[in-house]
């Protein structure tokens, strides 16, 4: 929306979508264990609701992979994501509804304690 008057222009972004479709990059390098990933996760979810329209979005996992992080776990994540947020999400009118989880982290971290 754009509003005129003689000595100034401003625009107004008014959005008109019913359901937004995202990328949600999540940099995992601090997490510690699985339970941190998971926090993180519901975490950047929650932002998203309280925006107060529902999104469609596509998870991804960046940065540093810590030595915890396996590409089964992922799969195992991936599933109780699924599980979990979308039974949650069946009923309310503003959700999230994830999509998909890819990861695109850098090669596994070597954790301090393992070093020689």
């Amino acid at each position: 929306m754009i509003h005129l008057s003689e000595d100034s222009r401003a625009a107004d972004f008014i959005s008109c979508a019913d359901i937004i479709f995202e990328k949600l990059a999540i940099d995992i390098t601090k997490t510690a264990h699985m339970t941190d990933l998971v926090t993180l996760v519901e975490s950047k979810i929650n932002e998203l609701k309280e925006e107060g329209v529902p999104h469609f979005v596509r998870i991804e996992l960046t940065g540093d992979a810590p030595s915890y992080f396996e590409h089964t776990q992922l799969e195992v994540l991936e599933e109780l994501m699924t599980v979990f947020f979308h039974e949650q999400e069946e009923d309310e009118d503003v959700f999230v509804w994830v999509m998909s989880i890819d990861c695109r982290t850098n090669e596994d971290v070597i954790d301090p304690e393992d070093s020689f």
